[in-house]
């Protein structure tokens, strides 16, 4: 069974999201369960999420793979820095993106998050994002201890820990 792609830009706080379908079939106007899917730290698309995205569109899931801003193909600034917030707007934006097309069957979608990426999907839930069902492969949800050394030490966790979203996670 051949997997047809295809590329969106999702928008998403004033920038562009880079993002790309995956598909069994070529009909746009057959309905399918939908599904986002996103890697860990430092990723793209074209890396873990695809790879899942591929196996689940082979079962007939319409899939979502993007790259969050800052990485990959997607605007924003500044690159390859991991921020959490940022990270679950891009989520949110995706999940409603996905929901909006007229070939995704429900009103919510699946979220497959690898690694990292689990926590901030547990995180745009709860800000509103139309997940439905959350799998995680690897989940990494993160604790001030752990996150210590890639947000620059305490005082780092505490700038993080100051966004709500992400802070109620941290403090858990």
């Amino acid at each position: 069974m051949s997997i047809h792609r295809f590329p969106v830009l999702i928008p998403a706080e004033g920038r562009l999201i880079a993002g790309r379908i995956h598909r069994n079939t070529d009909d746009l106007t057959e309905p399918q369960p939908g599904v986002v899917a996103s890697g860990s730290w430092l990723t793209v698309k074209e890396q873990m999420a695809d790879l899942y995205a591929t196996q689940l569109a082979a079962l007939g899931y319409t899939v979502l793979t993007f790259d969050f801003r800052g990485f990959g193909a997607s605007e924003g600034t500044p690159r390859q820095t991991e921020m959490p917030v940022r990270k679950i707007a891009d989520i949110v934006a995706a999940t409603r993106f996905l929901r909006s097309l007229s070939c995704v069957r429900g009103e919510k979608v699946g979220y497959l998050a690898v690694c990292a990426s689990a926590m901030y999907a547990a995180a745009a839930v709860e800000a509103g994002a139309p997940i439905g069902a959350l799998a995680s492969v690897a989940g990494w949800f993160h604790d001030t201890g752990s996150v210590a050394a890639f947000y620059g030490g305490a005082a780092g966790v505490a700038v993080q820990a100051s966004h709500e979203l992400f802070g109620a996670f941290l403090s858990a």
